[in-house]
Protein backbone atom coordinates (compact mmCIF):
# COMPACT_ATOMS: atom_id res chain seq x y z
CA UNK A 1 0.00 0.00 0.00
CA UNK A 2 1.19 3.53 -0.64
CA UNK A 3 2.00 5.53 2.46
CA UNK A 4 0.97 9.17 2.72
CA UNK A 5 0.97 11.04 5.99
CA UNK A 6 -0.40 14.59 5.84
CA UNK A 7 1.07 17.02 8.31
CA UNK A 8 0.01 20.45 9.40
CA UNK A 9 -0.51 22.60 6.34
CA UNK A 10 1.49 25.77 5.96
CA UNK A 11 -0.15 29.15 5.87
CA UNK A 12 -0.69 30.67 2.45
CA UNK A 13 2.23 33.00 3.07
CA UNK A 14 4.56 30.03 2.77
CA UNK A 15 3.52 29.86 -0.85
CA UNK A 16 3.48 27.09 -3.32
CA UNK A 17 6.90 26.10 -4.52
CA UNK A 18 9.25 25.96 -7.49
CA UNK A 19 8.90 27.46 -10.90
CA UNK A 20 10.62 28.11 -14.15
CA UNK A 21 12.81 31.14 -14.54
CA UNK A 22 10.94 34.30 -15.44
CA UNK A 23 11.54 35.69 -18.88
CA UNK A 24 13.37 38.94 -18.28
CA UNK A 25 16.07 40.99 -19.88
CA UNK A 26 19.45 40.38 -18.30
CA UNK A 27 22.03 43.05 -17.70
CA UNK A 28 25.43 41.89 -18.94
CA UNK A 29 28.18 41.85 -16.37
CA UNK A 30 31.75 40.60 -16.35
CA UNK A 31 32.47 38.04 -19.04
CA UNK A 32 33.44 35.45 -16.43
CA UNK A 33 30.31 35.98 -14.33
CA UNK A 34 26.57 35.43 -14.62
CA UNK A 35 24.00 37.79 -16.08
CA UNK A 36 21.84 39.82 -13.71
CA UNK A 37 18.17 40.04 -14.75
CA UNK A 38 16.38 43.36 -14.58
CA UNK A 39 14.95 43.99 -11.14
CA UNK A 40 17.64 41.96 -9.36
CA UNK A 41 21.00 42.73 -7.79
CA UNK A 42 24.19 40.70 -7.77
CA UNK A 43 23.84 40.31 -4.00
CA UNK A 44 20.48 38.58 -4.44
CA UNK A 45 21.80 36.05 -6.96
CA UNK A 46 25.39 35.44 -5.85
CA UNK A 47 24.58 33.13 -2.88
CA UNK A 48 22.75 30.71 -5.17
CA UNK A 49 25.67 30.56 -7.58
CA UNK A 50 28.00 29.97 -4.65
CA UNK A 51 25.94 26.89 -3.74
CA UNK A 52 26.25 25.63 -7.31
CA UNK A 53 30.02 25.89 -7.11
CA UNK A 54 30.28 24.37 -3.63
CA UNK A 55 28.14 21.37 -4.61
CA UNK A 56 29.08 21.24 -8.29
CA UNK A 57 28.99 17.44 -8.49
CA UNK A 58 25.39 17.33 -7.26
CA UNK A 59 24.25 19.99 -9.72
CA UNK A 60 25.73 17.99 -12.60
CA UNK A 61 23.26 15.13 -12.13
CA UNK A 62 21.70 13.75 -15.31
CA UNK A 63 18.84 12.10 -13.40
CA UNK A 64 16.83 15.35 -13.21
CA UNK A 65 15.60 16.81 -16.50
CA UNK A 66 13.56 19.82 -17.59
CA UNK A 67 10.80 19.06 -20.12
CA UNK A 68 8.29 21.22 -21.97
CA UNK A 69 5.13 19.69 -20.52
CA UNK A 70 3.61 16.64 -18.86
CA UNK A 71 3.14 15.12 -22.32
CA UNK A 72 6.91 14.62 -22.49
CA UNK A 73 6.90 12.29 -19.47
CA UNK A 74 6.16 8.60 -19.81
CA UNK A 75 3.78 8.35 -16.87
CA UNK A 76 0.05 7.69 -16.78
CA UNK A 77 -0.77 7.06 -13.11
CA UNK A 78 0.87 9.62 -10.85
CA UNK A 79 0.33 9.90 -7.10
CA UNK A 80 0.03 13.61 -6.28
CA UNK A 81 1.68 14.84 -3.08
CA UNK A 82 0.55 18.10 -1.48
CA UNK A 83 2.75 20.67 0.24
CA UNK A 84 4.29 19.42 3.49
CA UNK A 85 3.17 15.86 2.82
CA UNK A 86 5.41 12.82 2.44
CA UNK A 87 4.50 9.73 0.43
CA UNK A 88 6.28 6.50 -0.56
CA UNK A 89 5.04 4.10 -3.24
CA UNK A 90 5.96 0.62 -4.46
CA UNK A 91 5.62 0.66 -8.24
CA UNK A 92 4.98 -3.09 -8.31
CA UNK A 93 1.97 -3.06 -5.98
CA UNK A 94 0.43 0.35 -5.43
CA UNK A 95 -1.17 1.03 -8.81
CA UNK A 96 1.03 4.01 -9.72
CA UNK A 97 3.89 4.35 -12.19
CA UNK A 98 5.06 7.69 -10.82
CA UNK A 99 4.82 10.17 -7.98
CA UNK A 100 4.73 13.95 -8.25
CA UNK A 101 3.79 17.34 -6.92
CA UNK A 102 2.74 20.70 -8.32
CA UNK A 103 3.22 24.41 -7.71
CA UNK A 104 6.85 24.33 -6.56
CA UNK A 105 8.23 27.85 -6.26
CA UNK A 106 10.21 28.53 -3.09
CA UNK A 107 9.70 24.98 -1.82
CA UNK A 108 12.10 22.11 -2.49
CA UNK A 109 11.02 18.60 -3.42
CA UNK A 110 12.97 15.87 -1.61
CA UNK A 111 12.90 12.84 -3.92
CA UNK A 112 14.04 9.37 -2.86
CA UNK A 113 14.52 6.21 -4.90
CA UNK A 114 15.77 2.67 -4.44
CA UNK A 115 14.85 -1.02 -4.68
CA UNK A 116 13.56 -3.29 -1.95
CA UNK A 117 14.99 -6.81 -1.41
CA UNK A 118 12.56 -8.18 -4.02
CA UNK A 119 13.87 -5.77 -6.64
CA UNK A 120 10.74 -3.60 -6.67
CA UNK A 121 11.20 0.10 -7.43
CA UNK A 122 10.34 2.26 -4.40
CA UNK A 123 9.84 6.00 -4.87
CA UNK A 124 9.39 8.64 -2.18
CA UNK A 125 8.60 12.35 -2.29
CA UNK A 126 8.36 15.08 0.33
CA UNK A 127 7.16 18.53 -0.78
CA UNK A 128 9.25 20.58 1.67
CA UNK A 129 8.24 24.14 2.48
CA UNK A 130 10.92 24.73 5.11
CA UNK A 131 8.56 24.82 8.08
CA UNK A 132 10.14 21.57 9.30
CA UNK A 133 13.81 21.25 10.26
CA UNK A 134 15.85 20.07 7.26
CA UNK A 135 17.32 17.10 9.12
CA UNK A 136 13.88 16.05 10.37
CA UNK A 137 12.47 16.19 6.84
CA UNK A 138 15.29 14.09 5.41
CA UNK A 139 14.98 11.64 8.29
CA UNK A 140 11.25 11.28 7.70
CA UNK A 141 11.51 10.33 4.04
CA UNK A 142 14.50 8.06 4.67
CA UNK A 143 12.66 6.29 7.49
CA UNK A 144 9.60 5.82 5.28
CA UNK A 145 11.78 4.38 2.52
CA UNK A 146 13.41 2.01 5.01
CA UNK A 147 10.00 0.77 6.08
CA UNK A 148 9.47 -0.19 2.43
CA UNK A 149 12.76 -2.11 2.35
CA UNK A 150 15.21 0.50 1.00
CA UNK A 151 17.92 0.93 3.60
CA UNK A 152 19.98 3.67 1.90
CA UNK A 153 17.84 5.45 -0.67
CA UNK A 154 19.36 7.87 -3.14
CA UNK A 155 18.12 11.40 -2.44
CA UNK A 156 17.63 14.17 -5.00
CA UNK A 157 16.70 17.80 -4.31
CA UNK A 158 14.63 19.67 -6.88
CA UNK A 159 13.04 23.09 -6.65
CA UNK A 160 13.54 26.42 -4.99
CA UNK A 161 13.41 29.94 -6.36
CA UNK A 162 15.60 33.02 -6.66
CA UNK A 163 13.55 36.06 -5.74
CA UNK A 164 14.22 39.78 -5.51
CA UNK A 165 12.05 39.68 -2.39
CA UNK A 166 14.45 38.17 0.13
CA UNK A 167 11.75 36.59 2.28
CA UNK A 168 10.39 34.66 -0.73
CA UNK A 169 13.65 33.11 -1.91
CA UNK A 170 14.77 29.60 -1.02
CA UNK A 171 18.45 30.13 -0.25
CA UNK A 172 18.32 29.05 3.40
CA UNK A 173 16.23 25.96 2.59
CA UNK A 174 18.68 24.92 -0.12
CA UNK A 175 21.73 25.60 2.02
CA UNK A 176 20.43 23.62 4.99
CA UNK A 177 19.47 20.60 2.88
CA UNK A 178 22.73 20.52 0.92
CA UNK A 179 24.75 20.66 4.14
CA UNK A 180 23.33 17.21 4.96
CA UNK A 181 24.60 15.65 1.74
CA UNK A 182 26.81 12.98 3.28
CA UNK A 183 24.69 11.58 6.14
CA UNK A 184 21.61 11.34 3.90
CA UNK A 185 23.13 10.13 0.63
CA UNK A 186 22.08 13.16 -1.41
CA UNK A 187 23.35 12.32 -4.89
CA UNK A 188 21.86 15.02 -7.12
CA UNK A 189 20.31 18.48 -7.08
CA UNK A 190 18.53 20.81 -9.46
CA UNK A 191 17.85 23.78 -7.24
CA UNK A 192 16.41 27.25 -7.91
CA UNK A 193 15.17 26.46 -11.43
CA UNK A 194 12.60 29.20 -10.78
CA UNK A 195 13.08 32.94 -10.64
CA UNK A 196 10.51 35.52 -9.66
CA UNK A 197 9.68 38.24 -12.14
CA UNK A 198 11.04 41.74 -11.73
CA UNK A 199 8.07 42.66 -9.52
CA UNK A 200 8.66 39.75 -7.15
CA UNK A 201 5.80 37.59 -8.45
CA UNK A 202 6.49 33.87 -8.08
CA UNK A 203 6.88 31.39 -10.91
CA UNK A 204 6.41 27.68 -10.36
CA UNK A 205 7.10 24.21 -11.71
CA UNK A 206 5.41 20.83 -11.51
CA UNK A 207 7.42 17.66 -10.92
CA UNK A 208 6.97 13.98 -11.77
CA UNK A 209 9.30 11.18 -10.63
CA UNK A 210 9.40 7.78 -12.33
CA UNK A 211 11.72 4.81 -11.94
CA UNK A 212 13.90 6.18 -14.73
CA UNK A 213 14.16 9.86 -13.83
CA UNK A 214 12.83 13.07 -12.31
CA UNK A 215 11.17 15.55 -14.66
CA UNK A 216 9.92 19.09 -14.14
CA UNK A 217 8.13 21.65 -16.28
CA UNK A 218 6.55 25.08 -15.99
CA UNK A 219 3.22 25.03 -14.21
CA UNK A 220 1.60 27.73 -16.31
Amino acid sequence: MSRQRPRKRVADTAGDCDGARAASHARPCRSDAFAIPDGFTREQIQPFHDLERQYATLFQTSHVCAVQSARDIQASRTMDVEMDECAVINLAHDGFDSIGTHGLSSCVCICAKGKNPRGHDILGLLHYSGIQDAQDALSEIRDDMREEGVQEPEIFLVGGMISNQDELGSFEIERDLLALQRPFNIVGAKLHPSMSDRNGEENAINLVMTASGIYYYKSW
